[in-house]
């Protein structure tokens, strides 16, 4: 679960899936409302990989001739499962925010603003979450143990009893969110090489995406394009950072090359930009004058499907500021992290005869430090 120096094991991609049910009271009409929150994970899940598991465990190799219940890998990947649920549950509030209550009435953006402030609450508070659904329910401290007919503790209904109730900031009262059901079917390469970890944080940069690209949609790959870090001050001097972002002509990391899917439909009047993926192309140096750390890796990744509002006589697909949440993720040392980021400036794509252009994308993120946004630069696309 935790790093030890000079120790290492290896990564295994698990599967199974969560439902997640959020009920919500307080002083509004048709309080108390819920909503579920479905969640899969595993191969064959779209954005879920090996390389890049929305689930894992850091453990010796599975051994197929033992009982489950004598080996941790289960308790791990449902621990982890947790930690990456309570990751993603911001992000997911906020797209149910827009979905739901998307509409123009003083009522639904009084209940959109209200979902996000529980999204801003779960944002500030995941230590309770993690400790609420990992340390409350023994997900992460029960020992593996096997009864005498060779059944082991269930730590998917040692999950199932987790509760997070608290009372977020505006009309809320209340905010009650637990596990319905879990389920581990199992990890995943077996009898293969793996790839060695050194913790169960080794994913902490990847989040549960909506990630379904229209069938009808064109697949774009990135021709050339950067990205300029610009943060607050720390100890008198302004953050900033430059990388070069992932291309064929400059490389690939691991994670993948940056793509784009996007969605033009004339007759149905649908146009949406879907799996934005933008990769670093290598290392990138982030800091101030007097302190500077190498950033190994980082990504973007669009949350969802985003509607864009199509010009057809310009040629262009536009998303307006805030229009659009994005996954922003990236590794030093070892050492993983993702938040979660808006669209400060409208994403503009212009249609050419060598392919599609990107305007300038400014992408925003608060937190305790400051003001932080990734200007991605206008890039090329075919």
């Amino acid at each position: 679960m935790e790093t030890v120096p000079g120790s290492f094991a290896y990564k295994h991609q698990c599967s199974g899936d969560i439902i997640i049910e959020i009920v919500v009271d307080g002083s509004f009409d048709g309080a108390p409302v819920s909503d579920l929150l479905e969640l899969e994970f595993g191969p064959g899940i779209m954005g879920d990989s090996y390389g890049s598991p929305h689930v894992m465990a850091c453990c010796p190799e599975y051994d197929p001739s033992l009982p489950n219940c004598e080996q941790e890998h289960e308790q791990f990947c449902m621990a982890d499962l947790a930690e990456q649920g309570c990751k993603s549950m911001e992000p997911n509030l906020r797209d149910f925010a827009d979905e739901a209550f998307g509409g123009p009435s003083l009522a639904d953006a009084a209940k959109r603003a209200a979902v996000n402030k529980i999204a801003d609450h779960v944002r500030d508070h995941q230590t309770d979450c993690i400790e609420k659904f990992v340390e409350h329910t023994g997900v992460g401290m029960t020992v593996q143990s096997c009864d005498a007919d060779g059944n082991g503790i269930g730590y998917d209904t040692l999950l199932e009893s987790g509760v997070w109730s608290f009372d977020p900031a505006g009309i809320v009262s209340n905010v009650q969110i637990s596990v319905v059901e879990a389920n581990w079917t199992g990890v995943h390469p077996l009898g293969e090489p793996l790839d060695e970890c050194h913790s169960a944080d080794d994913n902490d940069g990847v989040l549960f995406l909506e990630i379904d690209p229209d069938p009808d949609s064109s697949i774009l790959h990135l021709v050339s394009g950067n990205a300029e870090l610009q943060g607050p001050p720390i100890g008198g001097s302004t953050v900033q950072g430059f990388g070069v972002l992932g291309s064929e002509a400059t490389g690939c990391q691991p994670g993948g090359c940056s793509t784009l899917a996007v969605l033009v439909d004339s007759v149905a009047g649908v146009s949406s930009l879907e799996n934005l993926e933008l990769h670093a192309a290598g290392p990138a140096e982030v800091g101030t004058k007097d302190h500077a750390l190498t950033i190994d890796s980082f990504a973007v990744r669009l949350w969802d499907s985003t509607p864009a509002v199509l010009d057809e006589e310009a040629q262009t697909l536009t998303i307006p500021p805030g229009g659009a949440w994005f996954a922003v993720s990236a590794a030093s040392d070892g050492v993983p992290g993702v938040v979660n980021a808006t669209n400060e400036t409208a994403l503009v794509l212009t249609k050419t005869l060598n392919g599609w252009i990107s305007s300038t994308l400014t992408i925003g993120h608060e937190d305790g430090l400051g003001h932080w946004t990734l200007m991605v630069t206008p890039a090329q696309w075919q």
